[in-house]
């Protein structure tokens, strides 16, 4: 156990697991974080938010991100912030990943580094947030792991999948090495860990468990946790009353989304219905493609998706560019994915769907990459099969 109250995992295999915790060199949790945010202070243009700021963003991390990506336990954080200050649950680290990662979903000028760049909202925040995990990863805790997969939430937001999802990575590195995938209601029973712990252990782990399965997905990859090794419980996931907080504090820490949301559903999947099934088809891409054009300011991946519609569009003479889709769309995200478009361009070009720098392939070309994927995939599943059932092995 570290000085941070941390429990620390060796399987069956390790001698380690005999040895008595107090003879183990283990790194101080404490001094970590420390070195960590000196660092973060030391940085050119440190950026501290203000209360106001950091409220703002807080209340748009529960009720956007957090509800459906579960990886912070919002009571004990919420409580550790405002009235209990330990640094248990809510640590520098931590709240700068939150931080980050909320700022995708403001359109708050102050957290970009560029005013006319919507994509770098939030990228201070990661700066610092970087900064502190190269130190505080010598020895993670709990919020460590939860920091880390955050952040390769925010690579992901500006489509750098290639750092997020090596940082899903260490996340899930991080919590075996904690041993968060392990049933610990034991030792909670002995009193060396509380309930509350156990289940931010859990909150942590099955929420870094579904980033890792849904990147492996994206991304056509292995994962990295596998299920045998997994004896820990599922969250409880219970909305306790916090009675310690002020009323405007508990009113910004509420994680349910607006009512809105239902509303658009409503409209998009039960009144879209009607003879034409073509045009109800249409009508459901129009709002998708509306829907990623309003998304683009804060997931950059948003733009890649908008290009790969308009390209398939074209091969298969769709028309898709309406007058009634044209004056829905607002001028920021129409410069947004301009600025997509001039990085993807070669020569910083740019050009309109029809133009001639926008480089189009035949359907043939993508019947063929998939009938060689297919080939990939069979000859990945004869490559295991070493014997023929059919045959015999001679002695």
């Amino acid at each position: 156990m570290r000085d941070a109250g941390e429990l620390r995992f060796f399987g069956a295999s390790s001698n380690f697991n005999l040895v008595p915790n107090h003879s183990l060199k283990v790194a101080s949790s404490v001094e970590a974080r420390n070195r960590g945010i000196t660092a973060a202070q030391q940085m050119p243009g440190f950026f501290e938010p203000s209360a106001e700021l950091r409220d703002h963003l807080l209340s748009l991390f529960w009720r956007w991100q957090n509800s459906w990506q579960y990886l912070v336990p919002r009571e004990s954080f919420v409580l550790d912030l405002y009235v209990n200050k330990s640094g248990r649950f809510c640590t520098p680290l931590l709240l700068t990943a939150m931080l980050a990662l909320a700022s995708r979903y403001s359109s708050r000028l102050e957290l970009r580094t560029d005013p006319d760049d919507a994509n770098t909202a939030g990228d201070i925040f990661a700066a610092q947030g970087k900064a502190m995990l190269q130190f505080e990863y010598d020895a993670p805790t709990t919020s460590t792991v939860q920091a880390t997969a955050l952040l390769g939430l925010f690579w992901a937001s500006i489509d750098n999948e290639g750092l997020g999802f090596m940082y899903i990575g260490m996340a899930s590195r991080m919590a075996m090495n904690l041993g968060l995938q392990s049933d610990c209601t034991s030792y909670a029973s002995k009193g060396l860990v509380s309930e509350e712990d156990v289940e931010a252990r859990n909150v942590a782990f099955w929420g870094v468990y579904v980033l890792d399965k849904l990147y492996c997905l994206g991304m056509g990859r292995p994962a990295s946790i596998q299920e045998y090794n997994i004896t820990t419980r599922k969250p409880k996931i219970q909305d306790r009353p916090i009675s310690l907080l002020s009323e405007e504090q508990t009113s910004i820490s509420q994680p349910w989304p607006t009512s809105h949301i239902t509303e658009n559903a409503m409209r998009t999947y039960l009144k879209t219905t009607g003879p034409d099934r073509r045009s109800d088809a249409m009508r459901c891409l129009l709002v998708c493609i509306k829907t990623l054009y309003e998304m683009n300011t804060n997931w950059d991946w948003a733009n890649r998706s908008i290009r790969a519609i308009r390209s398939l569009a074209e091969q298969w003479g769709v028309d898709i560019w309406t007058e009634d889709l044209e004056d829905e769309l607002g001028e920021e995200n129409r410069r947004q994915f301009e600025l997509y478009q001039r990085g993807c361009l070669p020569n910083g070009q740019m050009g309109e769907p029809n133009n001639e720098t926008e480089q189009t392939y035949p359907a043939e070309v993508f019947d063929e990459l998939f009938q060689a994927w297919t080939y990939d995939q069979n000859l990945t599943n004869m490559a295991f099969n070493f014997f023929d059932e059919s045959s015999s092995i001679v002695e």
